[in-house]
């Protein structure tokens, strides 16, 4: 739909865990030459800015853009601090971690991996990374009916009901774009 059109968008909906979202946008921009952007919302582990209970995923993004002659350009980060899977490591070998990854579940900065896994993962940028939470809950599950980080079961556990997340790709076709955009001038 992107190659014919210029831009397409799907969804997904009462998914699990997508891997790794970087692997998907390269694809459309190494085989098919789209710019590409995926939208993956997670279980609850990060709090509002400000706030202290975990409300949003670790939601993470991926971006690709294909390159004359070379690989193409692939950003892929989750939107918290560090990955939460570096203050589940910590806890496993009996080690501290940084006071600036992850806040108690009173609200409080905490060296502790533990107290970090029971409060909350910090959103990546202060204030703008917990925006840029909201942004992506808002494209994996607004627009595809998929459950909120925060109703969201688990992707560590088999408790209860599988997660239900949501994911949206974006494909855009830049030459196409460009060749109507000119052609119109």
């Amino acid at each position: 739909m992107a190659q014919k059109n210029g831009i397409a968008m799907g969804t997904i909906h009462h998914s699990h865990h997508c891997g790794v979202a970087g692997h998907h946008v390269e694809t459309l921009a190494s085989e098919y030459g789209l710019i590409a952007l995926m939208f993956a919302n997670t279980p609850k582990a990060i709090a509002p800015w400000g706030g202290k209970e975990a409300l949003f995923g670790t939601n993470p993004m991926a971006f690709s853009c294909p390159r004359e002659s070379t690989f193409p350009l692939v950003i892929d980060m989750s939107l918290s601090k560090v990955a939460r899977g570096k203050v589940m490591l910590a806890q496993q070998r009996g080690e501290e971690i940084p006071d600036d990854w992850a806040l108690d579940k009173y609200g409080n900065p905490t060296t502790n991996p533990q107290a970090a896994i029971d409060g909350t993962m910090m959103p990546l940028g202060g204030s703008k990374g917990a925006a840029l939470l909201l942004m992506v809950e808002i494209l994996s599950v607004s627009l595809t009916g998929a459950n909120y980080s925060y109703e969201a079961s688990s992707f560590f556990d088999a408790e209860g009901q599988p997660p239900g997340v949501g994911q949206s790709i974006i494909a855009i076709n830049p030459k196409l774009l460009l060749q109507k955009n000119f052609h119109n001038v």
